[in-house]
């Protein structure tokens, strides 16, 4: 971080620079303090480089006095990359939601600046690997308006360039290993949708995040095929990543295999090992265990051994525990332990909006009313609406034409409504 009497000479350097160009330009303290809408002792402050000017108000400032931002914030070449990269962050805050920041940008660093490139600091892979998808593109847009246009970013991994995962360090004398979670970065809840039939679960999903192994333990999620719940399992993930708690996520239908193995391979150890070490437990499809019971009974061991040291399990499943009749009790009355959220189908106005969501991810331009039409077929699930969307866009690509509401009937065929495909 940059030191206080740095930031302290910084903040007069900018200072000087207000006051040589106002005074240049002919202009009156208070034709800056009210076009700012601050006060003149306010303004005076900026000016005599007491008070810290944020890039909002220096970007107002600069319009004013006609005058490029990157003259009164300074030369690059003089600046840290520290300092550079704090002030894109100012910006980079205000065009990305709080839990993204937080998740993402917030332990981020400025490593280096030169020949066009700059490279900033994360805490891991999946960070990385995360922003270079998703915000690259925007952070060099932010960059490229205090240094070079041409700015283009890298993300390094600081200290551990090939660790993804902090080791969780439990009490018992084996030691454990870093545990990789494949997880999609696109079922991040940046890009999960909300609505009436899913809010309960979105948000108890976020507080599982945001305070593992505390809020709702275990926490419980159930919907049919296709509503979401893998989505926010991955979501949940890469937050706890970020914050570098090894993860695991695992279906149901893995863990039982797994498990299958061990036994005939005589490695029930290093299985054990392997799911008790992690700092949160994601199981998928969890009642694809019910009936057997050697399954069953390593799950409720691994359970409790991870909710007695308070590390965070969620489970998700297409019924409910009380759903389970075969379920041993001792199971069902464990996952009722911590909070049940249900996600139902989505209403037209939710179905409408992923579509709209996932056009804007991978940048197709499609009118109103043919995602209209395609929300009214495919209403039984998010899977299957944006199935029909891909076929659209296939078709659309495949013939070489927009896509218009004939050519989605031509596209979704047996699934479109027979009064809409005769009229």
């Amino acid at each position: 971080m940059v030191n206080i009497a740095t930031e302290k000479a910084e903040y007069r350097n900018i200072g000087k620079r207000l006051w040589d160009i106002r005074n240049t330009a002919g202009l009156t303290l208070e034709e800056c303090a009210n076009y700012l809408g601050i006060s003149i002792v306010a303004y005076q402050y900026y000016e005599s480089g007491k008070r810290r000017i944020s890039i909002d108000q220096l970007k107002k400032i600069a319009t004013h006095l006609k005058c490029p931002v990157t003259y009164l914030i300074g030369d690059p070449k003089s600046q840290e990359p520290q300092e550079i990269w704090e002030t894109a962050l100012e910006e980079l805050q205000i065009e990305i939601s709080k839990p993204n920041y937080r998740t993402w940008l917030s332990k981020t660093i400025g490593l280096s600046y030169q020949d066009n490139q700059f490279i900033i600091g994360v805490p891991n892979t999946f960070a990385a690997e995360y922003l270079d998808k998703n915000q690259r593109l925007l952070i060099e847009k932010t960059l490229s308006k205090f240094i070079s246009p041409e700015t283009k970013v890298l993300f390094h991994v600081n200290e551990r360039p090939q660790q993804v995962l902090i080791k969780y360090q439990n009490n018992s004398t084996t030691s454990s290993s870093s545990i990789i979670a494949k997880l999609n970065s696109q079922y991040s809840f940046e890009f999960f949708i909300e609505g009436d039939s899913n809010r309960l679960a979105r948000a108890a999903s976020l507080a599982v995040a945001n305070n593992p192994g505390h809020s709702y333990n275990p926490l419980f999620i159930y919907g049919g095929v296709g509503l979401g719940k893998t989505h926010l399992l991955h979501a949940i993930g890469q937050m706890a990543i970020a914050e570098n708690i090894s993860v695991i996520y695992s279906s149901a239908e893995q863990f039982t295999n797994e498990f299958i193995s061990a036994l005939r391979e005589r490695r029930i150890e290093d299985f054990r090992n392997k799911y008790r070490s992690a700092g949160m437990l994601l199981l998928d499809d969890i009642q694809f265990i019910i009936g057997k019971e050697m399954t069953e009974q390593s799950v409720v061991e691994t359970f409790n051994e991870m909710y007695n040291d308070k590390r965070q399990i969620v489970l998700a499943s297409d019924r409910p525990p009380r759903a389970m009749p075969s379920l041993k009790d001792r199971l069902r009355s464990r996952f009722e332990w911590g909070l049940i959220v249900d996600i139902q189908p989505p209403d037209f106005e939710m179905r409408l909006a992923i579509l709209q969501s996932k056009c804007l991810r991978v940048g197709e331009k499609i009118t109103t009313e043919v995602l209209e039409f395609i929300a009214q077929q495919a209403t039984s699930n998010v899977r299957e609406l944006e199935g029909s969307l891909n076929r659209v866009i296939a078709f659309s690509e495949l013939h070489r034409i927009a896509p218009t509401i004939d050519l989605a009937v031509r596209a979704l065929g047996d699934e479109v409504s027979p009064i809409l495909r005769t009229g």
